[in-house]
């Protein structure tokens, strides 16, 4: 019956481990943003009337202008010698165009980050296996000495750190 209380402490301090380790490299992409590779050539019309207010520009409706930088909130746009006048989304007609480019960088962004997700899940395996390793050798020898309060206590008191380790992770502390 011990035997099986300390292994069922292992199993829950193992998928901890795991746990934290693989939410931790699933987070550690997050950071990193992706880029709308625009199309040569591409143009874009606007829907209605833009008012840019940092060059004091009009652009009416109908407009063709040549975006210079695609991001997933807004985008850059060249006209009348300014490169960089800021847009929304939703001041142009293309938006299934848009919307298509910017599902394309972020998959492309998934494709090049799943190394780093794959990375953390085999190490967070790995790290798992090294602690029920460790604390199953750990374990036999406090039962040996016949110490199961003190057993009982630090596999709680290691759940418990696990535990907060995983909820401070999934805030980013």
């Amino acid at each position: 019956m011990k035997k099986v209380l300390v292994l069922i402490f292992l199993l829950i301090e193992f998928m901890g481990l795991f746990a934290i380790l693989a939410h931790l490299a699933k987070g550690s992409i997050k950071g990193f943003g992706y880029k709308v590779e625009i199309p040569e050539g591409m143009v874009l019309t606007t829907s209605r009337e833009v008012y840019c207010e940092e060059s004091d520009i009009v652009i009416s409706e109908g407009t063709t202008v040549i975006p210079t930088e695609i991001k997933s909130n807004r985008i850059y746009i060249s006209f009348e010698g300014e490169d960089r006048i800021t847009c929304s989304w939703s001041d142009f007609v293309e938006q299934s165009q848009l919307n298509e480019l910017l599902d394309e960088a972020y998959q492309r962004r998934l494709d090049e980050n799943a190394p780093v997700i794959v990375r953390g899940i085999v190490i967070g395996f790995a790290i798992g296996i090294c602690w029920i390793a460790a604390g199953a050798i750990v374990s036999h020898l406090i039962l040996k000495m016949q110490k199961i309060k003190m057993l009982v206590i630090g596999h709680i008191v290691v759940c418990v750190l696990i535990f907060a380790a995983t909820v401070f992770s999934s805030f980013g502390i």
